[in-house]
């Protein structure tokens, strides 16, 4: 009689039990932002100062300085863009 007893209470309890409610929480964290800054390459045109060189070496010392330059800047915004974010 107690085990039929203590089962129904057991089954009763089952049946009216809600699913608990989940709730979500997003909350920010700040961490440290280190950065390993890139190492600023040598400039051929203006690190070497202005040498009597012709136009020709020049213009080339010059497009090799831009192609350089374009790429250390852009190392620099990704180093920047990633303590952003």
């Amino acid at each position: 009689m107690k085990i039929l007893f203590l089962s129904v209470l057991l089954l009763a309890g089952c049946g009216t039990t809600q699913p608990p409610n989940v709730v979500d929480h997003n909350v920010l964290v700040t961490i440290p932002c280190k950065v390993v800054m890139p190492v600023k390459p040598v400039m051929p045109l203006t690190d070497n100062g202005l040498v009597d060189d012709d136009l020709f070496v020049k213009s080339k010392k010059a497009l090799a300085e831009i192609e350089l330059r374009k790429g250390y800047e852009g190392e620099i915004e990704a180093a920047a863009n990633s303590c952003s974010k």
